[in-house]
Formats: C-alpha cells, sequence, structure tokens
C-alpha cells in the first residue's frame, strides 16, 4: 500500500485527548490502522512525561514522546528520559524570586516529579487539581531540583499575556514562555 506519509506526530490536549481525558474509538481504531500499515505514531506535548504516560499506555504506543513543549523526549518502553533540558540555576532563581516577591503559587516541575508551594485557598487549590505527581513543599525547597519547567499561578492580573510580558521582563533573559487564559 502506497503512503503519502511515514508517521504522525500528535499533540494530546484538545487534539487526541478530549477534556474528560478520553480518546474517541473511531480515533484510537484509525491510529492502530496507521500504524499497522507501518506509519510512525508519536506524541508531542506539553504535558510532562507523568502525565503523557497515560496515554502512551493507551494507545500503546513504543516510540518516544516529546514532552515539556519540546524540552524532553520520554520514552515509554524503557521510562526514562532520552534527552533532556534542565533550567539553569540562575534562570530557576530568578523565576523562583519573581514568584516569591509577588506571592505567586508556583509549581517546579522536574523529572518524575513536581514540587509546589501549598495552595492558599479553593482557586489554588482547583489550579493544581489536574497535576499529576504534585508533592508539596516550602519556597526553599523549589530551588534545589533539576527543574525542567517552572508554572507561576495568578489571580491577580488582568490576563494572560499581560501576566506573561510582565514575567518576560522580570526574568530579564531570554526564556520560553507559554501562557493560558
Amino acid at each position: 500500500m502506497l503512503r503519502s506519509y511515514d508517521g504522525l506526530l500528535l499533540d494530546l490536549d484538545g487534539t487526541l485527548v478530549a477534556d474528560d481525558e478520553t480518546i474517541h474509538p473511531r480515533t484510537l481504531s484509525a491510529l492502530r490502522r496507521a500504524e499497522e500499515a507501518g506509519v510512525r505514531v508519536m506524541i508531542a506535548t506539553g504535558r510532562s512525561e507523568l502525565a503523557t504516560e497515560p496515554v502512551l499506555a493507551l494507545l500503546g504506543l513504543d516510540t518516544p514522546a516529546v514532552v515539556f513543549n519540546g524540552a524532553a523526549l520520554w520514552c515509554g518502553k524503557t521510562r526514562r528520559f532520552l534527552e533532556e533540558r534542565v533550567l539553569s540555576e540562575r534562570t530557576l532563581g530568578r523565576v523562583l524570586d519573581y514568584g516569591e516577591r509577588l506571592g505567586l503559587l508556583t509549581v517546579v516541575m522536574c523529572a518524575g516529579r513536581k514540587y509546589a508551594l501549598a495552595p492558599r485557598d479553593e482557586v489554588e487549590r482547583l489550579a493544581l487539581h489536574d497535576m499529576t505527581g504534585l508533592e508539596f513543599c516550602a519556597a526553599a525547597d523549589l530551588r534545589r531540583h533539576r527543574a525542567i519547567r517552572v508554572t507561576l499561578f495568578s489571580a491577580s492580573q488582568a490576563d494572560s499575556a499581560s501576566f506573561a510580558t510582565e514575567v518576560q521582563a522580570a526574568i530579564d533573559q531570554p526564556i520560553y514562555l507559554t501562557h493560558f487564559p
């Protein structure tokens, strides 16, 4: 059978995975048929490896997955990172200092674990409710880890775009930012 492509690289949230964390049976069937035809199916997501693992298991994929918005390559078969890019201590320090100054809910994501300040109210608890592998710790303990990503939550900024601009200016060095309304 002649194919017009040899691989599929799929996002998860809002693309392959629905809001209720399910994958439509017809989609699963189509992906399995594509694999049987020799198409390599891979995942590229902003999720951590911890949040990606259940989807890889459901799909039965043995191909590596791009996780953390491209900062790491996860092998579900061997359950280890093939490649990861961690933040420098300087960058991590600047982000954490900024979060502390503004009193922001902060999460540091590392290989196999996520560390967060304890939520102070219901809004912060809801912000963290979907995070897999989360441990609460003191602010000083956030600095001891090899961070792949830092997430800052704020309820006081007007919108996520202006918050991202403010974070970029405060860090004052090249960084990759994503933001969600």
